[in-house]
């Protein structure tokens, strides 16, 4: 998995950023599973990131 900058993640599409959430979840600690992609805005600035629940 590469590290991308927030502007490359910004641009980066949906199912492509669920692709690399799951790539991620097989490099995590067992019981790590991941939920799905959400937005979080604060400030007027919004982030979309993964959610994963253990």
């Amino acid at each position: 998995m590469i590290a991308l900058s927030r502007s490359k993640w910004k641009s980066t599409s949906k199912p492509e950023k669920e692709r690399m959430m799951r790539e991620l979840e097989d490099r995590l600690p067992e019981g790590f599973t991941f939920q799905r992609i959400e937005r979080f805005e604060r400030y007027g600035q919004s982030l979309e990131t993964g959610v994963f629940t253990m």
